[in-house]
């Protein structure tokens, strides 16, 4: 609730200026969506048949142009697939990747490549900032390894029953 005193923000996230490997999976694999986040909404890249199949309640905005189109405002993208195609498409974009990406698995079904100043621990010690509660008082708690550096930021971190082990470790 405090959040809703605010009318306006500063970005939190650093925009990703990297298009070459969301545009080589897009291209090597027809098993997977690929999507981008922008500040203001996510634009599907490919068909939304993999997203639909997972979050079927969401509505989905489809972009009608090329990677040379997209806008400067993109802070992540991220590509959906069956979880059996996961780690085949993780190894090839990380073989694919420069030292300016992170590329990081925030459920079964979600690939993500962004920045690697952008995190979820980033925006909580930012929040934190905004408005004026030390990072020491603050509680995060997640379930996959996109939450390991906002858990490990938290004066507080835990992981859920069904997280992953990897981060139950961290918590």
């Amino acid at each position: 609730t405090l959040i809703g005193k605010y009318t306006t923000l500063e970005q939190i996230y650093e925009k990703i200026d990297e298009l070459d490997v969301t545009e080589k999976i897009k291209e090597k694999f027809d098993c997977c969506d690929c999507h981008f986040a922008s500040t203001d909404s996510v634009n599907l890249l490919t068909s939304g048949n993999y997203l639909k199949k997972y979050i079927p309640e969401r509505e989905f905005h489809y972009f009608d142009g090329s990677f040379e189109d997209i806008p400067e405002n993109v802070y992540k993208y991220i590509v959906c697939c069956d979880p059996e195609n996961m780690d085949e498409i993780r190894k090839f974009a990380e073989s694919v990747s420069g030292k300016e990406i992170k590329i990081i698995q925030s459920s079964p079904f979600f690939l993500e490549i962004l920045p690697p100043k952008n995190s979820k621990g980033k925006s909580l010690e930012r929040l934190c900032k905004i408005v004026g509660i030390p990072l020491e008082n603050s509680v995060a708690a997640g379930d996959y390894e996109n939450d390991s550096d906002m858990i490990l930021a938290a004066g507080i971190g835990a992981a859920v029953e069904n997280a992953q082990e990897s981060l139950k470790e961290k918590a």
